[in-house]
């Protein structure tokens, strides 16, 4: 069986709700704004002249976010090159239930969209705004994604550095969700230490997540008890895409992760029919240190 050393955390990584405590001694990357609300995640093509991203963070420093200087928001499309949306300061900022400065922010998709030279009403269906934020503060210092620590910008902490806001199709909060037994299409991924990843069939409970009416999750056992792992998806317009999954164990080299293989697409697919859908994986996508090669395998999940 596969040796692992499993990190045990004092917290719950079930519950959403449920912020562990990062003190300033621990935060090594010295400073990050911690999301406090996301209203809304996804710009509806149903209305596009008034969909908009919709957040508020606090922003967690040493002192409270007194010494940050400017919060810099940038946005790209499709992948292609950075424009700066908006920069807030100090005078912005208001005060937080837990006494950090923070800001609630509103961006509309004609903003975003004006700034590629198109209209909201011409965006397509699937395209991706990715949006980066980057904290300055009065000594100089940057913090950014790609500076800051896995732990802070990870699932336990609500670092809010980055977030890709597609453009899609809405749903109601009762469509794709409830009970769903999942089971491999086709191969299932190969099991090098005795069980393949998921142990399907099972059955799965499909929720949703918070500032996206498309989003869905649900957790399942990678390689038995102890090993559960949270699936992120997206189903939108006509396709289920999916997201990296990282399992909480390491064979001495990271962290073992299912990766997303590429999008499932279902022609003529009905949000109105939610009876079945597809996900592609990619087991041991990052292996942790394992030796173990990619393992790509489709899951189709049934509504009970």
């Amino acid at each position: 069986m596969l040796a692992m050393a499993v990190a045990v955390l004092g917290f719950s990584c079930a519950d959403d709700d449920l912020k562990p405590i990062l003190t300033v001694d621990q935060l090594t990357v010295g400073a990050y704004p911690s999301l406090i609300a996301l209203t809304n995640g996804e710009y509806d093509l149903n209305n596009p002249t008034t969909t908009a991203y919709i957040y508020e963070v606090e922003f967690i420093t040493e002192n409270g976010g007194d010494n940050v200087e400017s919060y810099l928001i940038k946005v790209s499309l499709d992948g292609g090159t950075f424009a700066d949306v908006r920069t807030y300061g100090q005078s912005d900022f208001s005060t937080s239930a837990d006494g950090n400065k923070s800001i609630s922010v509103s961006i509309p998709l004609t903003e975003v969209a004006a700034l590629f030279g198109t209209t909201a009403s011409l965006v397509p269906a699937l395209s991706t705004f990715r949006f980066e934020k980057e904290i300055t503060l009065d000594d100089g210092r940057v913090f950014t994604f790609n500076n800051s620590s896995p732990t802070v910008r990870g699932a336990g902490f609500p670092g809010d550095f980055r977030l890709d806001v597609l453009v899609t199709c809405p749903m109601t909060s009762s469509q794709f969700t409830g009970g769903y037994t999942g089971d491999y299409v086709g191969a299932p991924p190969a099991a090098p230490f005795g069980a393949p990843a998921f142990g399907l069939p099972r059955t799965v409970t499909l929720t949703t997540v918070a500032g996206s009416t498309t989003r869905r999750r649900f957790s399942a056992p990678w390689l038995g008890a102890g090993f559960v792992t949270t699936v992120t998806f997206n189903l939108v317009c006509t396709e289920a895409i999916n997201s990296n999954s990282t399992v909480p164990g390491t064979c001495g080299g990271g962290n073992i992760v299912v990766g997303a293989g590429p999008n499932t697409v279902f022609p003529g697919f009905d949000f109105n029919d939610d009876s079945y859908f597809e996900l592609n994986f990619i087991d041991f996508f990052a292996d942790g240190g394992c030796g173990e090669p990619p393992s790509p395998f489709t899951a189709g999940f049934t509504k009970n």
